[in-house]
């Protein structure tokens, strides 16, 4: 087993080779890091209770994130929070059967100033309120 140990800045790094086929780690609020030859990577943060880890595919996808906590594996809070405001889209998308002259003024208002600093930051609407995009 090789083990790599760096501190935050990466000015300092040391090496350790070892015949140890077991290793405990304790406190390891800011984890270890495996990486493969081919370069993904799998770091492991323990937090006050339960753990984080983080897998990197090599071909530089977007981290995936998740929570091991009381005995459950769940997406870190952050993909949860995009998981829900997508759920949320969905119901207010579809509401009125997506036909949205139904709703009444404040309604369809609040909707569509939502969708828009949702989905688009510019504030500028594309979609008018009677013909909001559906999810798939």
């Amino acid at each position: 087993m090789k083990i790599r140990l760096t501190n935050p800045d990466n000015n300092y790094a040391s090496t350790v080779d070892t015949e140890v086929m077991d290793a405990e780690i304790k406190e390891a609020f800011i984890g270890p890091t495996f990486v493969t030859a081919d370069g993904e990577r799998l770091s492991v943060c323990m937090r006050d209770s339960g753990f984080e880890v983080c897998y990197i595919a090599r071909d530089g996808a977007e981290p995936q994130w998740f929570s091991f906590q009381g005995g459950l594996v769940s997406p870190r809070p952050d993909e949860m929070r995009d998981e829900t405001i997508e759920l949320a889209w969905g119901l207010i998308a579809n509401a009125w059967a997506g036909d949205w002259s139904e709703a009444n003024d404040e309604w369809r208002g609040a909707a569509e100033r939502w969708r828009d600093t949702r989905y688009m930051p510019d504030g500028m609407s594309r979609w008018g309120a009677m013909n909001p995009p559906h999810p798939k």
